[in-house]
């Protein structure tokens, strides 16, 4: 797995919500992504894929992209999505 956050000054967020400023993504050794976390400006998780509770939780941003891995930089570890990742499942 892989863990990368895709900020707004790569993609422009405000077409899919005003107030998302980041995600994080974590990415399968196929490239395929497993789970995104959007973030708004002060921290405050407001996306997430899979989930039956944000607006683009039921098919995600990225979820039809294929990244390729073998040069990908992990931006996060597996403790911080999965920390960030409790906040939602709770």
């Amino acid at each position: 797995m892989k863990y990368i956050v895709v900020d707004n000054k790569l993609v422009d967020f405000s077409i899919f919500q005003q107030d998302l400023v980041s995600i994080w993504l974590e990415i399968d050794d196929e490239g395929k992504i497993k789970r995104e976390i959007g973030f708004n400006d002060i921290g405050e998780i407001v996306h997430a894929f899979p989930s039956m509770v944000y607006k683009y939780g039921k098919y995600g941003i990225f979820d039809l992209n294929v990244f390729d891995c073998t040069n990908l930089i992990d931006d996060k570890s597996k403790i911080d999505f999965e920390k960030e990742w409790l906040k939602i499942s709770n």
